[in-house]
């Protein structure tokens, strides 16, 4: 009974505009993320970068961060297999193919370089001093850039690390919040799960401290919160789109089974 009760206070529509108790917590949890890491760059010597973790080449970046989606992918799945009777249900692939869809466009491709490279170039960014030799032409991504030995310079930088590490941890608590409340944190699956959102939470908190500019980070913060917001927070009150996509809370109506 306890964990209805607690449940029943998390799903409860109190706010302005109808959101939950949960909606509104979660979001202050990475707003006062990146709000605090940004206070605190503000005190650092950012010209002498002598913490592990506010160095881009530190192992848990570059092995974790920088493929930050096959990460979240195998321990949310992992989690799924183990807690939930090991089936999957359709409306649960479909949310995650739309929050994979989301990552997609926006880090990898949108009909060519993704929404960050597009708005990169947008701002004026370009691709300066590469080797011409070793490229055909003219590169229009950040990874062309690198790979021809350039510098992607002069636009508007929307933080890549912020929008996946608020994405992937949106995704995985939006799933997850009321399994938590049902269950806690007892199996070992589970315990993965919560030590993945935990190093996600550092390395934002890190990014924040160490890297981009407010602006940046904020374009990276409302891109993370965006596919969360309509998915998990305004859909649900469209009963059509709901009976498509469906809803983690859905599934607390038949004992936790979680299919939907």
């Amino acid at each position: 009974m306890a964990e209805d009760t607690a449940s029943k206070y998390w799903n409860e529509r109190v706010y302005f505009w109808g959101l939950r108790r949960k909606d509104i917590f979660l979001f202050e949890i990475y707003a006062t993320t990146i709000l605090l890491g940004t206070i605190y760059g503000g005190f650092l010597d950012k010209s002498k970068i002598t913490n592990y973790f506010g160095n881009s080449k530190n192992l848990i970046n570059i092995l974790f961060v920088k493929k930050g989606w096959f990460w979240t992918t195998v321990v949310y799945f992992s989690h799924i297999w183990n807690q939930r009777s090991k089936r999957f249900g359709h409306k649960l692939i479909i949310r995650y193919i739309l929050a994979t869809l989301w990552w997609f466009l926006v880090t990898q491709w949108f009909v060519g370089p993704s929404l960050i490279d597009r708005a990169f170039a947008l701002t004026g960014g370009s691709c300066m001093d590469f080797d011409i030799g070793s490229i055909t032409f003219h590169p229009k991504t950040a990874t062309h850039c690198k790979s021809a030995k350039g510098f992607w310079t002069g636009g508007h930088d929307l933080s890549g690390h912020v929008f996946l590490l608020t994405h992937s941890s949106l995704f995985m608590l939006a799933e997850s919040f009321d399994y938590f409340n049902h269950y806690g944190f007892k199996s070992t699956s589970t315990k993965l799960l919560s030590g993945l959102l935990c190093l996600w939470w550092w390395m934002l908190f890190v990014t924040t401290a160490y890297y981009h500019t407010t602006l940046e980070k904020f374009t990276g913060f409302f891109s993370g919160i965006l596919e969360w917001a309509v998915v998990y927070v305004f859909f649900p009150r469209f009963p059509t789109i709901s009976s498509i996509i469906g809803s983690p809370e859905d599934s607390h109506s038949n004992a936790y089974t979680f299919y939907y």
